[in-house]
């Protein structure tokens, strides 16, 4: 009877080990997210979200789920709220992929905003490609279209929703950076007309 009871304890304290750094780690996340929230001027939302305005625009950020069990991993979505007012009718923004590159090799060809550097990187839809040139040729909408097409998020702009989905939950500082970016995505695509 010797050293099966020191094995237990052993195997106990990991387990309860395990789960208290759990506990802990996410009590910490959570502080950060309402340090950003207070320093934002932003409503802490659920356990992990955030929304308020910023830089006049409606902004959000939350933390979703995808998968089951130990396959399930965490995700941080940046959402901002645009004036459809501002926007071509039915524009549609995106990141350029192989699908979208394979649909052009196919002769299925997205809309240009007349920027060659923004057409290479985003899909661009909107109903009448006159009225998406002359908006995105105003060099504050320019301004947005390009910050949108190089940033490391996959910004997605549908229905006046933009929106970008990164992995994990977000740091306290990925989240301010996340935050503000989406606002200022925002604001420049919206300050403008069709």
């Amino acid at each position: 009877m010797g050293a099966e009871p020191l094995v237990l304890a052993g195997f106990v304290t990991l387990v309860v080990g395990y789960f208290v750094a759990g506990r802990v780690r996410k009590q910490l996340r959570r502080n950060a997210w309402q340090a950003v929230a207070s320093e934002l001027d932003l409503t802490v939302v659920d356990e992990f979200g955030v929304e308020g305005t910023l830089r006049g625009i409606a902004v959000s950020a939350q933390v979703f789920g995808r998968g089951y069990g130990n396959n399930r991993d965490h995700y941080t979505r940046y959402i901002a709220q645009l004036d459809p007012g501002h926007l071509p009718a039915g524009l549609e923004l995106r990141r350029e992929g192989v699908i979208g590159a394979m649909g052009e090799a196919l002769g299925f060809e997205d809309q240009k905003t007349g920027l060659e550097d923004v057409d290479r990187k985003l899909r661009i839809r909107a109903e009448s490609a006159e009225e998406l040139q002359r908006w995105a040729a105003q060099p504050e909408i320019a301004e947005g279209l390009r910050t949108m097409a190089d940033s490391v998020d996959d910004y997605v702009l549908i229905a006046g929703l933009l929106s970008a989905t990164t992995y994990g939950i977000a740091s306290q500082k990925w989240l301010r950076a996340g935050l503000r970016r989406t606002a200022r995505i925002a604001e420049a695509l919206s300050r403008g007309g069709p």
